[in-house]
């Protein structure tokens, strides 16, 4: 025993819960004790995905059923630990942006805090500060097309920090630049996805550090 059982959803549970036991108390750990202003956390699997929503079969509300809450690919097909880990990049000290791919197209994302459309599904409206996402994906030329705004490739809970249609669904690649200030503090993080092949950008969030990375008082 670590003292961290009562954290633990599914430590006994036969149930698929991503992270595991251990990585789970590892990545709480070092998320809740690093000072850093910035953490980056990349993950193989989407994290934050439709919020419940999927174009299929209407919103998670009208029907609960695995294939209408979720692309079968990504955490929002594991709501508890998904929630957990939102909660967790929340109340950690700073900015926690994820960096993934795996969608076959690019975008950027933010869960906030407050009531939004999806807080009820992420359980999100009480999380302390903003968390963020970067998705891109180059290896889109084939499996992106078509390149439309429709099906999967809308953001009907309003996620994206773009209108719905802003998404890369050509070759592409993701930048994180960091702005820094004398003392050596960071004071911004851009969020960029860039045209593979005419290195525009294509989509850019920046984010405020101080404001936007520190709990009210």
């Amino acid at each position: 025993p670590t003292g961290d059982e009562a954290w633990d959803q599914s430590q006994s549970s036969p149930l698929c819960e991503v992270l595991g036991r251990s990585q789970r108390a590892w990545l709480r750990h070092n998320l809740m004790t690093s000072t850093a202003q910035l953490k980056l956390v990349v993950s193989g699997s989407v994290v934050i995905g439709a919020g419940g929503f999927n174009n299929s079969c209407g919103s998670y509300y009208a029907d609960k059923t695995l294939g209408c809450i979720c692309s079968g690919d990504d955490m929002d097909c594991y709501p508890a630990a998904q929630r957990e880990l939102m909660y967790l990049a929340s109340a950690a000290p700073g900015c926690t942006v994820f960096l993934t791919g795996d969608f076959h197209f690019s975008d950027i994302k933010e869960l906030k805090p407050g009531e939004q459309l999806y807080s009820d599904f992420y359980q999100s409206a009480d999380n302390q500060v903003p968390v963020f996402q970067i998705m891109s994906s180059g290896m889109s030329v084939s499996t992106a097309d078509p390149d439309s705004c429709s099906g999967y490739h809308l953001d009907p809970a309003g996620l994206r920090t773009h209108p719905e249609c802003d998404f890369v669904a050509g070759p592409n690649f993701g930048l994180v630049l960091i702005g820094y200030n004398r003392a050596g503090d960071v004071e911004s993080v851009t969020l960029q996805v860039v045209n593979g092949t005419t290195s525009e950008v294509e989509l850019s969030t920046t984010i405020d550090v101080a404001t936007q990375c520190n709990p009210p008082l």
